[in-house]
């Protein structure tokens, strides 16, 4: 009779092989789940596709960046905030530093039963400001013919900003102060429509004002909004309406999310990091 003693521990190799061998496996199956998802799509011609893994969100901009695509499209999960991680979602990082535009997609598909397109702009004088207005405009435009939907423009004059100089002012002066300011966006919207939207009949333009993130939730709430348009601008970017106002509504709005960076962003993410992927 003989007796033989077991190992208690694996091989550090074999641990490294049964996990690269694992991770192939892995891709490959989703490759081939992945390829039966877009089967469907054949008809508007070949549809690429790659298997990656690392971190979604990186892997995502890299490959836009890399590849010159146009927009990134992913589908919303997660945006209750209580479920979001101290790392935050897939979603939330593409917003926060892609370069190119990202749709976030909302799984409610009774809001496309009658769908209302909504694009909030920050009126300004400044050039990087009037060019996101434009881009965000020929976007929402874009979406509102896709669907045959209403459009409506709005900028919402911070209630926080004017409040800041009501300490300076008297009553009547800060009314005056305030209705002017009021005036004075509501002509350039109406200016900024005129030559953006030239020949697009079905758009309603707002200023409201009041804090921007309650207002653009109750209006998407209140209308069933569909598709929500905005910028979305770096935390370093100051004197912006738009800075972290999209990032706050992802996780409180239902409607699709369409987000912008200005010209010029530059992504923190490593644009040549090493990738591994089934072609």
């Amino acid at each position: 009779m003989c007796s033989t003693t077991l190992p208690t521990r694996v091989p550090l190799g074999l641990l490294a092989m049964a996990e690269l061998e694992l991770l192939e496996l892995m891709l490959e199956q989703r490759k081939e789940q992945l390829h039966e998802d877009v089967e469907r799509l054949r008809r508007l011609g070949p549809v690429p596709v790659k298997v990656t893994h690392g971190s979604p969100a990186f892997e995502l901009i890299r490959h836009a960046v890399n590849g010159r695509h146009d927009l990134i499209v992913k589908a919303a999960r997660g945006r209750d905030v209580r479920h979001m991680t101290s790392f935050g979602t897939t979603a939330l990082h593409l917003i926060r530093k892609s370069p190119v535009p990202v749709l976030v997609v909302s799984a409610d598909k009774r809001l496309l039963e009658r769908p209302k397109v909504l694009c909030a702009v920050d009126i300004g004088d400044d050039e990087v400001r009037l060019e996101l207005n434009r881009e965000l405009l020929a976007a929402a435009r874009s979406l509102a013919e896709v669907y045959a939907a209403d459009l409506q423009v709005i900028h919402v004059l911070d209630a926080r900003k004017t409040g800041a100089y009501r300490a300076f002012l008297g009553a009547d002066a800060f009314g005056q102060f305030v209705h002017g300011w009021h005036r004075a966006i509501e002509k350039s919207l109406e200016q900024l429509l005129s030559q953006e939207l030239e020949g697009f009949s079905s758009v309603r333009a707002q200023v409201i004002e009041g804090d921007p993130a309650d207002v653009i939730v109750n209006l998407v709430a209140g209308d069933k909004v569909s598709h929500l348009v905005m910028g979305s601008v770096a935390h370093r970017e100051p004197g912006l309406l738009i800075g972290s106002l999209a990032e706050d509504l992802l996780a409180r709005v239902e409607c699709s999310l369409l987000t912008i960076k200005p010209s010029g962003f530059e992504t923190p993410v490593d644009l040549v990091a090493q990738q591994n992927q089934v072609a």
